[in-house]
């Protein structure tokens, strides 16, 4: 593939005083564009395989221009292989199944085949069948699937406020703001759709400072994190989704993704389902410092609260694999003569793509909610948002800390360091409840029916245990009252610290010191 990249930065900043000495503001803003061009290969049928007419040299595997033996020129044409029985030969693989007799009557094929660009590289496919289509396709940023990607499309805009109210109370307040767009899994085909990823990180911070007295200050402070991350397949109910949905077949009111085998990359690319998530982090703190005599004071506490919404979407719609399934294709076998078992397994291909030929399909069932144990259908759910959709989890976990320290300076050259802290983190549990946890605990069900130890493993015959269940636990579960594990309430930490200066003629270094956590 070969790429030509144009990319830009934009910033503009700003750093103003509003008010003099009283109020100021910092603005900056980045943005970024990456603009590419990649040479891009789909593949694509001859005009011949089109028509359900198999073309193939007996007695040979059929070979694109630059396989090892070669079934056409990079111009297309056919061209004999040295071990060919005999001359190109062709044949209608709709005469060869009674049970596939024409293309399928869907329509989904024939808008398949409407989209289809003729074939212009044969360096690709079989030469003679299925070939491909080389094109220069535009391309804006290289995001990754994991929302990684550094050469993208993005926009940030980072602000700062200060105000300074009067010598003893000061506020700040700082955000950043970021949004990247970007396609990841990109149609193989002119004029096609391309899957969406969306990542919107943003931070709050603000602080509150005030000098009570000349020995005693507090700060408060507060903050917000907050991560979205959406990759949307093109069939999704998204911005290019709206328009795939209009395209795709429909059968008993249900819409549906048909995947052919021979060109499952053509206007619309299969690769991914879609996936987002929600990261949110709020804290709020207080610190108070308070000199009295020869002792420093500083104590505070900090409370977290985060939660992660999540969401999976793969096989929303039902995903239809065309295939032979549990009818095998008749009549192209060895009984068509010089038709090698290469060459039989494309000409199969090739029938049951183009007759619509259903190999298996593919549908994900949702639970959302404990206390409504229904498995939803991806087209069942309401919903229309990212979030709303698919399966959902909602993970919650609280936590807290504090302390309290001491800088006592017992003489000029001595002080002594103590202090304590306690740190709380509180059990993650789901918002529908849907946490699991085995039932009895990790002893009683990891096992199973083998036993409840790891004494009773690998002990054929031996039953000493229970089946292994599992059970929803946690808040707003059926089982309230259990966790997924004990909360740990002894997260305490101690320090001292003695430390001591030399005196002058000694360099005025730390002489001696002591620490101990």
């Amino acid at each position: 593939m070969r790429i030509s990249r144009l990319s830009a930065l934009l910033l503009l900043v700003c750093t103003c005083p509003i008010v003099k000495n009283k109020t100021f503001f910092f603005v900056l803003f980045e943005g970024q564009r990456i603009a590419q061009r990649r040479s891009v290969i789909g593949p694509v049928l001859t005009p011949q395989a089109r028509q359900g007419l198999f073309r193939y040299f007996p007695g040979v595997q059929n070979g694109n221009a630059i396989s090892n033996t070669p079934t056409v020129d990079l111009s297309g044409n056919p061209v004999r292989p040295a071990g060919a029985t005999g001359d190109l030969t062709q044949f209608n693989v709709f005469t060869k199944d009674a049970s596939r007799p024409a293309l399928d009557n869907s329509g989904w094929l024939k808008t398949l085949l409407a989209r289809m660009p003729q074939p212009n590289d044969y360096t690709t496919g079989d030469g003679l069948n299925t070939d491909g289509f080389r094109w220069t396709r535009h391309e804006d940023g290289t995001e990754t699937s994991q929302g990684t990607g550094t050469d993208v499309n993005r926009n940030q805009f980072n602000f700062r406020f200060d105000q300074n109210f009067s010598s003893r109370h000061k506020a700040s307040v700082s955000m950043s703001v970021e949004h990247v767009y970007d396609g990841v899994e990109k149609a193989l085909w002119p004029g096609g759709y391309d899957s969406e990823n969306l990542r919107d990180p943003r931070t709050l911070t603000a602080s509150f400072t005030s000098t009570l007295s000349p020995n005693l200050v507090n700060e408060v402070r507060g903050g917000l994190r907050l991560n979205t991350y959406v990759l949307n397949a093109q069939f999704d109910n998204t911005k290019t989704g709206k328009d795939v949905l209009n395209i795709l077949p429909i059968a008993s009111g249900i819409t549906y993704v048909p995947l052919t085998q021979l060109f499952t990359g053509n206007f619309i690319n299969y690769g991914l389902g879609s996936r987002g998530q929600k990261n949110v982090l709020t804290s709020y703190a207080d610190n108070l410092s308070w000199i009295k005599g020869k002792h420093a004071f500083r104590g505070g506490a900090e409370l977290r609260l985060g939660y992660t919404l999540s969401m999976q979407a793969g096989n929303f719609y039902p995903v239809v694999t065309m295939g032979a399934g549990g009818a095998a294709v008749t009549g192209i076998d060895g009984t068509i003569s010089g038709l090698v078992a290469g060459n039989q397994t494309v000409a199969r291909q090739l029938l049951t793509d183009l007759a619509g030929s259903v190999s298996s399909i593919q549908q994900a069932f949702f639970l959302n909610d404990s206390k409504d144990l229904k498995f939803l259908a991806g087209p069942e759910q309401t919903g229309t948002s990212w979030d709303t959709r698919g399966k959902l989890r909602t993970l919650h976990e609280n936590e807290w800390s504090a302390f309290f320290k001491d800088d006592w300076k017992i003489r000029q050259n001595l002080t002594l360091n103590i202090g304590v802290r306690y740190e709380f983190y509180g059990v993650p549990w789901d918002a529908h409840g849907l946490a699991g946890h085995l039932v009895g605990g990790g002893t009683e069900g990891v096992f199973g029916i083998s036993g409840k130890s790891f004494a009773d493993m690998y002990q054929p015959g031996h039953l000493a245990g229970s089946q292994t269940l599992v059970e929803f636990v946690g808040k707003n579960s059926p089982n309230p009252d259990k966790q997924l594990y004990t909360d740990d309430y002894n997260n305490f930490g101690l320090r001292s610290a003695l430390a001591g200066l030399c005196p002058i003629w000694a360099r005025t270094r730390p002489c001696f010191g002591r620490a101990m956590d």
